[in-house]
């Protein structure tokens, strides 16, 4: 880390320190010292993880491919419902698309 930014990260913790009536201790007890020490482990491999995952760059050769299932249409991206309107995406709730059955006349 850069001095600055160490000097920075130490001011505002003893401002927040001071604030709060923190008493300073010459010693931490043995437990708070290994969990502190898990913390920073644990918050190092973060960082190192997502600075890696970062620094990958995607290109057509090592992209992946999408697999059959999303390649299907969905129910809601049916066929048209004729050959000269073949772009047209048909809604399920559309009411163009729906057929009305009327009640048979009695004779």
């Amino acid at each position: 880390m850069e001095k600055s930014q160490e000097k920075l990260i130490n001011l505002m913790v003893s401002n927040v320190l001071s604030k709060h009536n923190v008493i300073k201790q010459d010693e931490l007890p043995e437990e708070e010292k290994i969990k502190l020490q898990e913390i920073v482990e644990q918050l190092k491999a973060d960082v190192e993880n997502f600075v890696e995952t970062h620094k990958k760059t995607v290109t057509e050769q090592n992209a992946q491919r999408p697999s059959d299932d999303t390649l299907k249409p969905t129910p809601h991206e049916s066929a048209p419902a004729s050959s000269n309107k073949m772009n047209v995406k048909v809604a399920p709730n559309d009411a163009n698309a729906k057929k009305i059955f009327l009640p048979k006349r009695n004779k």
